[in-house]
């Protein structure tokens, strides 16, 4: 069963917390989903060379706080000011509701261990015509020096410009994908290259607890 479910949502409420964390009534439900996806949507694709891994929004009575992963916070900090009166004006202009933001800026201790940032690096040097194998080695190789007790790298697709589409991986180490103490970290992204869409999927496992934790980072 754990092969055949999301990796992060398998483990929500025993290793992971949900990203979003708020209450609402069946009327602000609606505009609170909206607005938690036109932030994430913002600060993605605004902010590419920060290397925004998670965001997490967290809504009080008066104020919402996000919490903004990233591996280059520089990049995030010099503009955060701008970027909140950018974003409250155009969540304003799609009709959803005004509020106060707080934006907190965390700096990734270990990029390479984050399943999203590397699988972004994988579609990028895939979407340049690197070699898919090379850039599969390349991630894993990343991955393991920076202390990953085990990875699995997934490409799908037209594999080297091939007239049938088909799967690859590559897998080192140890990915207990059952194990709900297990600290899997897992991603999915799309590299748009000249023979198609390639397919992305990266299993990062980073530790086991050996009790249940509050909640993992």
């Amino acid at each position: 069963m754990g092969q055949k479910v999301h990796p992060l949502g398998f483990r929500l409420g025993v290793v992971y917390r949900h990203r979003s964390s708020w209450v609402a009534d069946k009327g602000n439900y609606p505009s609170y989903l909206k607005e938690d996806f036109l932030l994430r949507k913002y600060f993605s694709s605004r902010f590419l060379d920060a290397g925004i891994s998670t965001i997490e929004i967290h809504r009080r009575l008066t104020y919402i706080d996000l919490y903004l992963y990233a591996s280059r916070p520089n990049a995030l900090m010099a503009n955060s000011q701008a970027a909140i009166k950018e974003i409250k004006e155009y969540l304003r202009n799609l009709g959803a509701n005004d509020a106060c933001f707080r934006v907190h800026v965390l700096a990734l201790l270990h990029p390479d261990l984050d399943a999203y940032l590397l699988a972004t690096f994988i579609s990028q040097q895939l979407e340049k015509r690197i070699s898919f194998r090379k850039v599969m080695q390349q991630a894993i190789r990343r991955a393991r020096k920076a202390g990953a007790k085990g990875i699995k790298v997934q490409i799908s697709g037209r594999l080297g410009g091939a007239e049938i589409s088909r799967s690859e991986w590559k897998r080192e180490g140890r990915v207990p994908l059952q194990t709900l103490y297990a600290d899997i970290n897992y991603a999915a992204k799309e590299a748009h290259t000249n023979y198609g869409v390639l397919g992305v999927k990266v299993w990062i496992f980073r530790r086991e607890f050996t009790v249940a934790p509050i909640f993992g980072s």
